[in-house]
């Protein structure tokens, strides 16, 4: 578990050292007058937020966690929001209850626990604290996947590259299935709808419209949340995708 944790950290130090942004390793430990040990930064980076540094701190949680799946009895998708929640609850008695009700709520809760373990202390210091929980099949939480955007415009800029590599991939893909398939298609009165996806798991916009129409659709048979069916289908196509990336890498060893 600390090595997959000290791996994805490392990652995200390099492309920030990629992209020119200075960062610090795992700082916070008894910095403040409570001499407190917790270490709610493991990356901090420099003006960050409205001119305070932003402490990252990385979590992965697992939707097979046996307090995941309790909570998943009684939440809707609980696996990222419960590891956001559990850091809350130190400090917010409430939190926990309202991630229970979030739609989504296993990364919500990570982030959530994260928050309340660490914002009094980087408040104290004068830094804004940023959980990056992942999930343990891929999904990043809301948090993550802004700051992750931030990150890919500094990079872009630094480098002299379109921010969405992936989109311009994509777009081209569907582009030449279109061109492959529109003419037969039309002659059976039929609408070519490629589903193109990159092999680290992002969608192409045809694809992402196509995949949210059939979660509305599960979502109605199912009664569930639309927000819901959508992470849980999206969910099993990642897992889908992993394994037949792990497949193809072990055939080539």
């Amino acid at each position: 578990m600390v090595t997959r944790h000290n791996k994805l950290r490392d990652c995200i130090v390099e492309v920030c050292r990629r992209a020119h942004i200075g960062v610090r390793v795992a700082v916070g430990n008894n910095l403040t007058s409570s001499h407190s040990k917790t270490r709610p930064a493991d990356i901090l980076i420099p003006n960050c937020v409205m001119g305070r540094k932003a402490a990252l701190d990385v979590s992965v949680t697992s939707p097979l966690n046996p307090q995941t799946v309790l909570e998943a009895g009684v939440t809707a998708t609980a696996a990222t929001l419960a590891t956001e929640a559990r850091k809350h609850k130190e400090n917010n008695p409430k939190c926990s209850e309202l991630a229970g009700r979030t739609a989504g709520s296993a990364a919500v809760a990570a982030e959530l626990r994260k928050h309340s373990a660490n914002d009094a202390k980087c408040s104290e210091l004068g830094w804004t604290c940023i959980p990056l929980v992942a999930e343990s099949y891929g999904a990043w939480g809301s948090e993550a996947v802004q700051a992750f955007s931030r990150l890919a415009s500094y990079l872009a800029t630094r480098t002299n590259s379109p921010k969405s590599k992936f989109g311009a991939v994509l777009e081209a893909t569907e582009s030449r299935k279109h061109q492959a398939n529109d003419e037969k298609c039309s002659a059976l009165g039929w609408v070519s709808t490629p589903l193109a996806v990159y092999s680290y798991g992002a969608w192409g916009k045809e694809g992402s419209l196509f995949l949210a129409q059939v979660a509305a659709r599960l979502a109605i048979h199912k009664s569930l949340p639309k927000s819901q069916a959508s992470f849980d289908l999206f969910s099993n196509l990642s897992i889908c995708l992993i394994r037949a990336n792990a497949r193809a890498i072990l055939r080539r060893v």
